[in-house]
């Protein structure tokens, strides 16, 4: 049962770690400089006002 609990525990600590989980994400180097401008936009939350304004709102 320890041995459990302390699995569980390294397990979580090694995951914290990860790059995964702190948002990193990869960019395609190859990219224009209009599709990387775009690419940060939609990592910091901007989302397109068109397409927002056609959602049903509920």
């Amino acid at each position: 049962m320890a041995a459990a609990v302390v699995g569980v525990a390294v397990f979580k600590r090694r995951s914290a770690r990860s790059p995964h989980s702190q948002g990193f994400i990869e960019v395609d180097q190859a990219a224009t400089p209009e599709e990387r401008h775009v690419a940060n936009m939609q990592i910091n939350g901007y989302e397109n006002p068109t397409y927002k304004y056609f959602e049903v709102k509920e």
